[in-house]
């Protein structure tokens, strides 16, 4: 990525570039550069937008913001907890998807009394796990929250051999306990915003984002996402677009309509 390409970069992506690591420094500094370019024609543009204007112009709706179409490579929750958070503040579910949106929506609210009974025996939040099982099994309460396989024997898929201990079949509630454990969540005490998106995009794992590209898995059907997809374990395909909508776009969602109560900030976002 050279100078010029920075043009297409918004503010989330242009400060997760200037905090990389692994990105040249001419390159970050250049992102600093762009990044308090932005911010100036930003205020510029909101103090325009207190003047008084036509009401004929005023009627004109406003663009989308952009696609943040680059996320850091760091996996480190210190390094870009600041990104979960820009992101979903410019994150808009796409009005063409709306009705999958809501659809997703009804079904985790269908599923959640069991979420909440699983927040109580792990302390997750009712709501992660509900996302989770809405994108890794479909809702279906008879399959593995791990990966969607079915619960009439241990997962084959990654992560294989879950539940490791008890005998299939297994209940529902036995393997999302083990499913959450095994991802360490039982042990976090703090889910601010930005880490139920941190661990939503561990869950389902870091593919994406050391190829620099936002994860379907949190961004898809909104405007953070465009293409790109991991057809299968280990074969990523840029121009396969997932059909599924992400785990924020779903949660921004539900915070516009009061279905959820939004998670605390950890990080202050530009």
């Amino acid at each position: 990525m050279n100078r010029m390409n920075l043009a297409g970069l918004d503010m989330a992506a242009l400060y997760a570039l200037s905090r990389d690591p692994h990105a040249a420094r001419p390159l970050r500094e250049a992102a600093r550069e762009a990044l308090r370019g932005l911010r100036a024609a930003t205020l510029s543009r909101a103090r325009a937008a207190l003047e008084p204007r036509p009401a004929a112009e005023a009627a004109q709706p406003s663009a989308p913001p952009r696609a943040a179409l680059f996320v850091s490579r760091a996996t480190r929750f210190e390094e870009i907890g600041a990104e979960y958070e820009a992101m979903f503040d410019a994150a808009e579910p796409l009005a063409e998807r709306a009705h999958e949106i809501a659809a997703f929506r009804a079904r985790l609210k269908r599923g959640a009394e069991a979420y909440r009974a699983a927040e109580a025996e792990t302390g997750v939040p009712w709501v992660f796990t509900g996302l989770t099982h809405g994108l890794e099994a479909g809702f279906d309460f008879s399959r593995h929250l791990h990966n969607g396989d079915p619960l009439t024997a241990r997962t084959v898929r990654v992560p294989a051999g879950r539940p490791a201990r008890g005998e299939p079949p297994f209940s529902w509630e036995e393997s999302a306990a083990d499913a959450l454990r095994g991802h360490g969540l039982h042990r976090i005490a703090d889910w601010t915003l930005a880490r139920l998106l941190f661990e939503l995009e561990r869950y389902n794992g870091f593919g994406y984002r050391r190829r620099g590209a936002p994860t379907p898995y949190l961004w898809s059907f909104s405007n953070q996402y465009r293409a790109g997809k991991y057809v299968k374990d280990g074969v990523y395909d840029p121009e396969a677009v997932s059909r599924q909508a992400g785990a924020a776009t779903v949660l921004k969602a539900m915070i516009r309509a009061g279905e959820v109560v939004a998670p605390q900030r950890a990080f202050r976002t530009i």
